[in-house]
């Protein structure tokens, strides 16, 4: 006795083959989807990368001497030596108020495949007085 006439012989190859397209497209979709999660991680690291040595390059420009206003820029030292900063310190001119009042520009940039990302810090580091008062602006994006 046969379980399946002469006209479902051709469909089982085609619900087969069916299956089969399902399963592909549906690895393919999770393949991908692990793939832009890695990217972004990787993304995500490099811009945590960028603000540590950000915030370093902050705090050995306001322990050093003020003196030598101007525009800084360098790589990264090992093992950051495919990020480059730039620093610029100027002095806030104008009212007695602002005397001893210099401005920081600090940028950390570094290249992400075809593109070149950076990010920024705009700050006021007041040397008039012991106290450090200071106006922080992060500028960035992903």
């Amino acid at each position: 006795m046969c379980l399946y006439s002469n006209n479902d012989r051709g469909s089982i190859l085609v619900e087969a083959l069916a299956a089969v397209a399902i399963i592909a497209v549906s690895l393919t979709l999770i393949m991908q989807s692990f793939a832009s999660t890695l990217r972004a991680s990787v993304l995500h690291q490099d811009y945590i990368k960028a603000l540590v040595l950000l915030q370093n390059r902050l705090e050995a420009t306001s322990l050093k001497d003020m003196s030598d206003l101007g525009i800084v820029d360098k790589p990264c030292p090992e093992p950051f030596g495919r990020f480059h900063y730039k620093t610029a310190i100027k002095d806030v001119n104008g009212q007695p108020l602002y005397q001893g009042l210099k401005q920081i520009d600090i940028a950390v940039d570094w290249p992400s495949g075809p593109r070149q990302r950076e990010v920024k810090l705009s700050t006021y580091l007041n040397l008039g007085n012991v106290e450090q008062k200071t106006k922080t602006t992060y500028y960035g994006g992903y």
